[in-house]
């Protein structure tokens, strides 16, 4: 068993586009343009975690906490530009684990976090584009020269706007992956790979349509020491 604490502080400048895009209406019902008044971002993060390993199996529990001041954001679509929140914090619990069974790996990840703005007119609410729970799970067979693994992610509903109004209201999704892997000969790999394998529709920010269904075939190579 492991106890862990850290504390840091971040740093992070609005970029040339943030600061400088010209006015751009894109003829889809929304625009765009730079905010050359925006602020840098500064953060300071701390966490507390527990390691519990024993076998093959393990634990990590890890409370977090981050206190933004200045967070560059946007107000969404569809005109929005760039701006400062003067405070933000975003604090929460994640949770990982592994173990095995039989021939079978199992890992997953819970993340429970509370994203706030802490001052202006939307204190109290959401940040936008953050889902307030993560999770995930894998499933991982090995066999011989194959191995066969499918894994399940799925995000909770978030808010494209920071006044959270409920037309700006994105659903919550869940996606399942596959994928088949073979060992042609030492140091070559080849996989197969599907990708939203129930080809679930949704958006992370409105209007902006996440991938589909996809399949992915490769050949690796990597040299043996």
């Amino acid at each position: 068993m492991r106890l862990t604490v850290s504390h840091g502080t971040a740093f992070k400048a609005p970029t040339f586009n943030n600061l400088f895009w010209p006015f751009e209406d894109y003829g889809f019902g929304y625009s765009y343009a730079g905010n050359p008044d925006l602020r840098p971002e500064k953060a300071k993060s701390s966490e507390m975690g527990i390691h519990y390993a024993s076998g093959h199996q393990s634990v990590d529990v890890t409370y977090f906490d981050n206190r933004i001041r200045d967070l560059i954001a946007s107000n969404g679509l569809p005109a929005t530009t760039l701006i400062n929140i003067a405070q933000a914090r975003i604090n929460g619990l994640e949770a990982q684990f592994k173990t095995r069974v039989a021939d079978y790996g199992i890992n997953g990840t819970l993340t429970l976090q509370d994203p706030r703005q802490t001052s202006g007119a939307n204190q109290g609410k959401l940040l936008n584009r953050r889902a307030t729970e993560a999770a995930r799970i894998e499933v991982v067979h090995e066999f011989g020269a194959y191995r066969v693994a499918s894994s399940l992610y799925a995000e909770g509903r978030r808010f494209d706007d920071l006044a959270n109004t409920s037309a700006k209201r994105l659903g919550g999704y869940g996606l399942l992956d596959v994928r088949a892997e073979y060992s042609i000969a030492p140091g070559w790999l080849a996989q197969g790979r599907a990708s939203n394998l129930l080809d679930k529709q949704y958006e992370t920010a409105q209007f902006f349509n996440q991938a589909r269904r996809g399949l992915y075939f490769t050949l690796n190579y990597q040299p043996e020491n």
